[in-house]
């Protein structure tokens, strides 16, 4: 069944030759061993460059079966590049069954959940992480921070006092002990404490801030000293964590128009006032604040943006918003793009630009950028060579983008060596207009027993004969009919089919009835005494659940499923396993986030799953395989797996509601 959700079918194929030599003698500076590979990507990490760093770790995993130290390390990772989802799919992996992890990334595993707002989960993981006594201070200053954005600062300031505020890794804790104790009122101890932090960081621009706040209450000269662009907008990433939004608009030149004259706010610094990003923080802010932001967000599209290349994670939420306040928003969709290749995302990043050059912006930078990205991140050569095209056209070469036009012309063309796939390809194509194949022939339900009814409306299911299905297992015959399994499982699928063929109808009045019927036994048929929960609290059928919810437009109830879904715990290898994935896919959806590269992720995960299954196993891959290539919109590769799953019995008629689902899309209907 197709998500909600759409997404281009691009793979993107990461390799480097940066490990084929090694750099020097020493171990260390390869990945010949396992400690010399972990030491080269940890020595990348802390220099900043978390790509490099992901591939040392990617190439260690596979060189070293599979290690858990570099796997955790690439959670890490992902947690720091805003790939929230992929970073949970991962912990859960590491963590299955019952596998133990260590402090540290149970630590990042919260992080991901919280950003995904999945506030009680992150809460469990991180009271693990905080039995480590290093990891202990960074626990409490996430929980003193949920505190202070709650509005809660008399609690933050107590949450804050747990924890050790001089350790090293901690100003952030005595940032947010002086804010604490300044919204309290206790100035003067406020005062004292941005006195000793200072001297403690005397480069720390967010402590000198808090300085000016309190010297300002107080009296005292203001700021009047310029910083750049990124350090602004460090120290706002401090105060947003806080939902602090009324101090960090000084930062972002409003101080004269966010507050009432002689409020005691500093005066802002001298920003530069040609640079968009700051006054889409601006407009964000205010928007979070309930006053207007539509001025702000104007004049942010109406600037320069070819040299801004945003890096800060929380942009995403702030070129989000100014897209949803103007989707014709040039500059907002100019610099989302910029952002996503900044976190390793260039699908998001092709999509972003190319949705600005749809909305008018004619100029050198983004079609440069949709050139490289193309071509040398996605491999997709005709689109490059078309982008290159009108590059040429329009004059705007350079020595980078001649190199990459050599290199594109040189490459075969892949669809002329794809003709006889293509041409495979095309009968599956002629059933996108076709009418839904017919119903097979009505049987005579009177001579089959409870197991062969079971059978024959999982196979009217397959037809989409919901009808049929219905009346098979509702026949006056067996409601006497005491023990069942078979006829108990087809009975609850047929209900769930009954709640989706609903919303496919728009009849969402009648949801509500059929989700509860999920559960319920009827007291008229014996053989459901049991009801339907063990069948109900499964990924599959929750993420179900909340699809039917999904299609009338009821968020909220298909959230709630969706989170059960997603908070499961399955073998990767199990059929289950994809939904969890799914589930989680449809949470950031539903948040607003990207979500193409997390559908591609799911697709090469379950592709290698595939290749590497042993010979019994892989008709079970071949599902998980083919649900990810129909949430992608590939249909004919789907129907292909979806063929081969139907021989393995525990997945046979998965199987075929997944190819009727497949003919469902052709047709238009989700």
């Amino acid at each position: 069944m197709t998500l909600l959700l759409s997404a281009c079918a691009a793979v993107l194929v990461c390799s480097s030759p940066l490990f084929g030599a090694p750099a020097n003698d020493s171990p260390s500076a390869d990945c010949r061993t396992k400690e010399g590979c972990l030491s080269v990507a940890k020595s990348l990490e802390q220099s900043g460059d978390l790509a490099q760093a992901r591939i040392a770790n990617e190439i260690g995993s596979r060189r070293f079966q599979m290690e858990p130290a570099f796997r955790k390390n690439v959670a890490r990772l992902d947690v720091l590049e805003a790939h929230y989802l992929q970073a949970c799919g991962r912990y859960e992996h590491l963590s299955f069954p019952h596998n133990a992890l260590d402090a540290e990334s149970e630590y990042y595993w919260g992080l991901a959940l919280h950003q995904l707002r999945d506030l009680p989960s992150a809460r469990r993981h991180w009271a693990i992480a905080r039995r480590d006594p290093n990891l202990k201070p960074r626990v409490d200053i996430e929980l003193a921070s949920d505190e202070a954005a709650a509005g809660r600062w008399k609690e933050a300031l107590t949450a804050i006092t747990r924890t050790d505020p001089w350790n090293r890794h901690l100003e952030q804790a005595g940032l947010l002990e002086v804010i604490a104790l300044r919204k309290t009122g206790d100035l003067e101890k406020a005062r004292d404490r941005v006195r000793q932090w200072q001297q403690a960081f005397p480069a720390n621009l967010a402590f000198r801030y808090e300085a000016v706040l309190l010297g300002a209450a107080a009296g005292q000269p203001r700021l009047g000293s310029a910083i750049d662009t990124d350090h602004t907008l460090d120290i706002v990433d401090q105060y947003l964590r806080l939902h602090d939004y009324a101090d960090a608009l000084p930062l972002l030149g409003a101080a004269e128009s966010s507050a009432p004259v002689n409020s005691g706010r500093p005066e802002t610094a001298a920003l530069s006032q040609d640079d968009p990003l700051i006054a889409y923080y601006r407009g964000w802010c205010r928007e979070q604040l309930g006053q207007p932001a539509a001025a702000d967000y104007r004049a942010a599209s109406l600037l320069v943006a070819e040299n801004v290349h945003p890096t800060h994670v929380s942009s995403l939420a702030v070129l989000t918003a100014a897209l949803k306040a103007n989707p014709k928003d040039t500059t907002a969709a100019y610099l989302l793009g910029n952002l996503h290749l900044h976190l390793e995302m260039p699908l998001e990043a092709v999509e972003d630009w190319r949705r600005a050059v749809r909305s008018g912006l004619q100029n050198a930078s983004v079609y440069r950028s949709l050139a490289l990205a193309l071509g040398n991140l996605l491999h997709d050569r005709n689109g490059a060579l078309a982008i290159l095209a009108e590059i040429k056209t329009r004059g705007w070469m350079t020595p980078e983008i001649e190199a990459l036009d050599q290199k594109m012309t040189a490459l075969p063309d892949p669809t002329v060596n794809r003709k006889a796939a293509a041409v495979a390809g095309a009968a599956p194509a002629s059933k996108a207009v076709a009418p839904a194949k017919p119903a097979r022939p009505k049987v005579d339900l009177s001579k089959l027993n409870a197991d062969e009814l079971a059978k024959q409306a999982f196979e009217y299911l397959g037809d989409n004969d919901i009808d049929s299905a219905w009346e098979t297992v509702t026949l006056e015959r067996i409601k006497g009919t005491a023990a069942s399994e078979p006829l108990r499982q087809a009975y609850y699928e047929v209900q769930l089919q009954r709640a989706l063929a609903s919303a496919r109808k728009q009849d969402c009045d009648a949801i509500p009835e059929r989700v509860a019927a999920l559960t319920k036994s009827n007291p008229e048929l014996a053989f459901t005494k049991e009801g339907g929960q063990d069948l109900l609290d499964t990924p599959r059928v929750l993420f179900y659940a909340g699809r039917a919810y999904g299609l009338c437009a009821e968020a909220k109830p298909a959230a709630s499923f969706w989170k059960q879904a997603a908070r499961k715990t399955v073998a990767p290898e199990s059929p289950q396993a994809v939904f969890v994935t799914f589930a989680r896919i449809q949470l950031l959806a539903l948040a607003g986030r990207p979500v193409k590269s997390e559908l591609e992720a799911a697709y090469r995960q379950a592709d290698a799953a595939f290749k590497s299954a042993p010979s019994g196993d892989h008709r079970i891959a071949a599902y998980q395989l083919a649900m990810a290539l129909q949430a992608l919109g590939r249909l004919s590769e789907s129907d292909s797996y979806f063929q081969a799953a139907a021989g393995e019995s525990s997945v046979h008629y998965l199987a075929l509601l997944g190819i009727r689902d497949n003919d469902l899309a052709r047709r238009g209907i989700k």
